[in-house]
């Protein structure tokens, strides 16, 4: 018996001095690329910092940076998603053996063991949802925390997690449902933003959008993450996620300043959004009363161009349609200056009686 279980043991070692020596091969073979995560849109900012203009990436893409992210968020995405985020390395034993135990009593797939950073690699590396797809991404998982830091991988989410459409990570989402940049979100706002990349195209209906924004905050509650005050404001407060435009101010400026590799300009969007006249801290000025047409002077008149040809000035003159006043008669035109010429005052001689 004692040297059957010394070869079990002999055999175990065995192959996980294998398994490790061919994961530092498959990892000197195939290094972590995280550029996608740092990929942003190109944006230019105004001199206060606010977005001016943004484009799309290479791949098409509408990716804003996240920025700080705001500690409410985090909370809320690690209780939801991952609450022993930083105590395992990519890969979580409890969660693995719960997620099977929910599988078999429920006797279908009820339950996921994915951890943050597998969710992170997935995004990262686009693995597919099959096994083959799995194995990968798990793969993939270890080599995150092997090379980068909790910081970096959160991060990496953060900035990849699908928002609906070709909108990728919080910064994107928060503009794009809310006009807001990842700090100004509120609690309520944050929470649906978390249960978005579950399925953004029906969570995007307002009742949907209700209960997934109510479920994040339950399951925050339950674990003490927030308090019940916190809880009731955040579950209470409207909730309307609408198409808010990206900023497109000042575009030719704008190209130039990204020719230049400058991010941040002197502009500031306020003034481009609104005019300096209808600026809103300003009073808009009265329109001018209203004022009668001046007539105008005879010398102000359009004159006839004597280059045109006679036929052509007839025709502009006189365009098809038109009545024909009848001093524009030629026999009554030649009447009319017979009868005012100067040499030629006075009544005209009898015309001729017609011989007979």
């Amino acid at each position: 018996m004692k040297k059957t279980i010394y070869h079990i043991t002999l055999a175990l070692c065995l192959l996980g001095g294998i398994g490790l020596l061919t994961l530092r091969r498959l990892d000197r073979a195939y290094p972590p690329d995280i550029t996608t995560c740092n990929d942003h849109s190109p944006a230019v900012y105004d001199r206060h910092g606010a977005l001016l203009h943004s484009y799309l990436t290479a791949d098409g893409k509408r990716r804003l940076p996240p920025g700080a992210l705001p500690a409410h968020y985090t909370a809320l995405l690690l209780n939801y998603e991952d609450r022993r985020y930083y105590q395992h390395h990519g890969i979580d034993p409890r969660a693995v053996i719960r997620a099977l135990g929910e599988n078999l009593r429920g006797g279908g797939i009820r339950s996921g063991a994915s951890t943050l950073t597998m969710q992170a690699a997935r995004l990262i590396y686009r693995t597919p949802h099959t096994l083959s797809g799995k194995i990968r991404q798990t793969l993939r998982a270890l080599q995150l925390e092997t090379h980068y830091d909790k910081t970096t991988i959160l991060r990496c989410y953060a900035s990849l997690a699908p928002m609906g459409g070709n909108l990728e990570g919080i910064g994107s989402g928060a503009w794009y449902y809310f006009g807001k940049t990842p700090a100004e979100l509120s609690t309520g706002e944050a929470a649906w933003l978390i249960a978005l990349p579950q399925n953004p195209n029906r969570l995007a209906d307002p009742d949907r959008a209700r209960a997934a924004r109510n479920r994040v905050l339950d399951r925050a509650l339950k674990n003490h993450t927030i308090n019940n005050e916190t809880h009731h404001n955040a579950s209470h407060e409207p909730l309307a996620p609408a198409p808010h435009p990206f900023p497109q101010h000042a575009p030719h400026y704008a190209a130039l300043a990204l020719k230049r590799g400058e991010s941040r300009t002197t502009l500031d969007r306020n003034l481009q959004t609104h005019p300096p006249g209808n600026h809103p801290g300003r009073r808009r000025a009265e329109p001018p009363a209203a004022q009668q047409p001046r007539r105008a002077h005879p010398r102000q008149r359009q004159r006839r161009n004597p280059r045109l040809p006679r036929q052509r000035r007839l025709s502009r003159q006189n365009p098809p349609g038109r009545q024909q006043p009848p001093h524009r008669h030629p026999l009554a035109r030649q009447r009319l200056k017979t009868l005012h010429h100067p040499l030629r005052a006075g009544p005209l001689p009898p015309a001729p009686a017609h011989p007979h």
